[in-house]
């Protein structure tokens, strides 16, 4: 005895081709995708893509900056001395910045992201203590040119100077 709900052979067939066209349509959306997406990525602007490294870069020298402290109880203004023969750092790397340590003691340190053309904003980091610990901060220019001032310390909480605003 067969059940009573088996669907016929043309049911069957009619189920699968719906299957089929939803499974199509899927593996065309994924194929334009994977043709599409890398062509768009290598678009990104390229004065986008030096700041983002500009970024990267005050970042790795902030972190740095906390290690060596950690390490020394004082900054340094030597990116040499962050990473002892590792070549992480390179400060040519970025292009269209300069980047240097312009400010380094035992309670604070400035790196900074200088632009050497039109179109990139500046970037400056700083690390200080803040209850002992080694806190950091990452100010942008308001403006693309615009040449940017150190944070300052206020009641222990870092304050980008003016013409910036604070990222992190």
């Amino acid at each position: 005895m067969a059940p009573e709900h088996e669907p016929s052979p043309k049911q069957k067939s009619s189920n699968l081709g719906g299957c089929l066209i939803v499974g199509l349509a899927g593996t065309l959306v994924i194929l334009g995708l994977a043709i599409f997406l890398p062509s768009h990525l290598s678009s990104v602007d390229p004065d986008r893509r030096s700041q983002y490294s500009a970024q990267s870069q005050i970042d790795q020298v902030t972190r740095g900056q906390q290690v060596f402290y950690l390490e020394h109880n004082t900054f340094t203004n030597s990116c040499n001395d962050l990473w002892f023969d590792d070549d992480r750092f390179d400060a040519d790397s970025v292009e269209g910045y300069s980047i240097q340590i312009t400010h380094a003691d035992a309670k604070f340190s400035v790196v900074k992201a200088i632009p050497n053309r039109e179109g990139l904003r500046a970037y400056v980091g700083a690390v200080t203590l803040k209850d002992g610990f080694p806190i950091s901060s990452l100010c942008e220019s308001k403006n693309f040119g615009q040449s940017i001032s150190d944070p300052v310390v206020i009641k222990g909480v870092l304050t980008c100077g003016s013409g910036s605003v604070k990222r992190w």
